[in-house]
């Protein structure tokens, strides 16, 4: 007697991001293309095809992570998370070179001469920049969003 071999959803979305994961980023970004708002910026989507590719499971995934990028909605912050987020104002006003790598070592560092907790401090950063909980890597957005972007978002959730 054979069996048969049966795959249920989470396999097949398992499947489906391995798939994508397996795509170079020119393709990645040419099927992500029918997904995404006419008017989407394409060297913006360029720009974060490669940074949502690890986190994708499906095609229409790209819109969750453009949706900071496009469609910005500020994410109310509580007492605790706006005192966490309120230190990277200065830190991040004082930067000439916005790089990820810059952004990243100094806020690394902030945290720890504040003793703060970099899980609340970056999660505090993230929704008062994204405002969301999840999205793609945390500094490499603010690179792709500029400094005069990330200020005006930090300083009005805070």
């Amino acid at each position: 007697q054979k069996k048969i071999f049966k795959l249920g959803g989470f396999e097949l979305i398992w499947l489906n991001g391995e798939y994508i994961r397996g795509l170079s980023d020119k393709e990645l970004y040419e099927k992500t293309l029918p997904y995404v708002a006419a008017d989407t910026d394409k060297k913006l989507l360029k720009q974060l095809v490669p940074l949502a590719k690890a986190r994708m499971k499906k095609l229409t995934d790209i819109t969750i992570y453009l949706k900071p990028f496009t469609s910005y909605s500020p994410a109310a912050l509580d007492a605790k998370q706006k005192k966490s987020a309120e230190p990277f104002v200065t830190l991040f006003n004082g930067i000439s070179t916005w790089k990820t790598e810059k952004l990243e070592s100094s806020a690394k560092k902030q945290v720890a001469q504040l003793n703060l907790s970099p899980h609340s401090a970056f999660m505090a950063l993230r929704m008062a920049i994204t405002g969301e909980k999840i999205g793609l890597p945390l500094f490499e957005s603010m690179e792709i969003l500029g400094k005069t972007v990330v200020m005006h978002r930090l300083k009005s959730a805070i």
